[in-house]
């Protein structure tokens, strides 16, 4: 029933559903689809409010790997967009619309051509990759991710789900900062200079 706790397994099934249904392509009919028009939307925001944008691509649970690749691509070509436009080249990714759940050294692959992309970028301003969380059954295999990342000598971002879970095992703390995002099928606006969020 609704108040039932769903597990990986129902919840990959449930993306599945989502997908042979169309339910990506009705929503990217509504809202920026493609990395050319996240991007004219994050100059909008820019020179119309002096916000800054993230970019985030939905699309988690991946499991095909032509759709893999297509996500990667799409999304270091974001960040060649933004670099291109004078704006950060700060994009969130899924890690298993890149190949966790499929092939985790792949993953790790894939997000190293993804954040190196991002930091050939122009300086100024904000590139960076974050890891988004995505369901509680994957915050170690993230926090796996992230650390043979950083064992490469590449930074990277982490979601907030995956720093405060960190920070209780370490006993430690963290500060995560609200990011803007726009993306493929979503589009939140919230600021990294003002304490307001909207959706568009």
């Amino acid at each position: 029933h609704l108040g039932a706790e769903l597990g990986a397994g129902d919840v990959h099934d449930l993306y599945e559903r989502l997908q042979l249904t169309g339910f990506e392509e009705q929503m990217a009919a509504r809202v920026p689809a493609t990395p050319e028009a996240a991007v004219a939307m994050a100059q909008r925001l820019r020179e119309s409010q002096d916000i800054g944008a993230e970019l985030f691509f939905l699309g988690e649970y991946v499991s095909d790997p032509q759709r893999v690749e297509s996500m990667v691509t799409s999304t270091i070509e974001a960040c060649r967009l933004l670099g291109a436009a004078g704006l950060g080249a700060h994009v969130s990714v899924d890690p298993t619309a890149i190949g966790l759940i499929t092939d985790a050294d792949l993953c790790v692959c894939n997000a190293e051509r993804i954040i190196r992309a991002a930091a050939e970028q122009p300086p100024g301003g904000l590139n960076l990759v974050t890891l988004d969380m995505e369901d509680l059954s994957l915050v170690e295999p993230i926090l796996h991710l992230h650390a043979a990342l950083s064992a490469r000598g590449l930074a990277a971002g982490i979601g907030e789900g995956s720093a405060e879970h960190t920070a209780k095992r370490s006993g430690t703390k963290r500060t995560v900062c609200v990011d803007i995002r726009v993306s493929q099928t979503h589009l939140q606006a919230g600021s990294l200079g003002k304490q307001h969020r909207a959706r568009l």
